[in-house]
């Protein structure tokens, strides 16, 4: 009995043992087949920095005699801005906290836009929404015109006109350099810069209140637009003596506009007689002009 029972147990010992090896094999074969296999591999790492943007816009020409880099207190001979009162002064403000424009008069500033940058870009120009512009209405009938004596005009470095639209910015009243400019957003007027290329391109922006030869284009419709009605020379004075009454009156409270400059008469050959509306007016030229270099998804050779 004894005998038998020790067989037995050797017995299960040896199975117990035969079922540990089988598990070795077991776990051999499945680890072999687990790390054996083909494989290829690169590393790869990754960096970048931002890109260069390193562009400057400056407006302005150093010559003003005050912080508005448009207009100035003291004109001299020459019609342009000085920053003292000479004695070769046209026109010289009476107060001192005032900018003035007048018969004669005419100024520019400096745009400059310089630097570099890693992305194309293109710039813009822009005129704000709360500009007033100089002007005096004229009545005939059903017609009203508006007398703008005050023009603008953007050329290049050299000196050329700007050409905005297929057309020259070339004796713009405000309206018309407002309607202009505004066309340049995300259109590229002025061109794109291409990336990685050093600049500097200056644009000016001149004004004139100019001595014309006659009364050609400074009649306006209510629209904007030119009018064909010209004045001769000696009735655009008239209007501009009354624009001078006006202000005048507008600073003081007084009315005293010249009653003998009432009206005007166009150079068309029946002579159409135009009535000043003295209640119909501006005696204030003011905008903002914001200048914007930007990137532009463009692509250039």
């Amino acid at each position: 009995m004894t005998n038998q029972q020790n067989e037995k147990s050797n017995n299960g010992k040896r199975l117990a043992l035969v079922l540990i090896a089988l598990i070795l094999i077991a776990a051999i074969a499945v680890g072999a087949y687990t790390y054996s296999r083909y494989i290829s591999s690169k590393d790869a790492a990754g960096s970048a920095d931002v890109a260069f943007w390193g562009y400057s816009v400056e407006i302005g020409n150093g010559n003003q005699d005050d912080d508005d880099v448009f207009f100035a207190r003291n004109y001299v001979s020459t019609g342009v801005e000085t920053a003292g009162n000479t004695g070769t002064v046209i026109a010289n403000v009476a107060t001192p906290d005032r900018d003035i424009v007048a018969p004669g008069a005419k100024g520019h500033i400096q745009i400059k836009v310089s630097g570099i940058s890693e992305v194309n870009a293109a710039l813009e120009m822009a005129i704000g929404d709360n500009a007033t512009d100089i002007k005096l209405g004229l009545n005939n009938g059903d017609s009203t015109l508006y007398y703008h004596p005050v023009k603008f005009t953007l050329t290049d470095s050299n000196g050329d006109p700007v050409t905005i639209n297929s057309n020259n910015v070339q004796n713009y009243t405000l309206a018309q350099l407002t309607s202009t400019l505004a066309t340049t957003k995300g259109n590229n007027s002025f061109g794109v810069i291409k990336s990685g290329n050093a600049i500097e391109q200056i644009y000016y922006l001149d004004w004139e209140w100019a001595f014309a030869a006659d009364g050609a284009e400074v009649l306006y419709n209510s629209d904007g637009t030119p009018s064909e009605t010209s004045i001769a020379q000696a009735d655009v004075d008239k209007l501009d003596t009354v624009l001078g009454q006006l202000a005048y009156n507008a600073a003081n409270a007084e009315n005293t506009v010249l009653a003998s400059y009432g009206t005007v008469k166009d150079t068309a050959a029946e002579a159409n007689t135009w009535t000043i509306l003295t209640g119909d007016y501006g005696v204030e030229l003011a905008f903002d002009l914001t200048v914007t270099i930007g990137q532009v998804m463009v692509a250039v050779d």
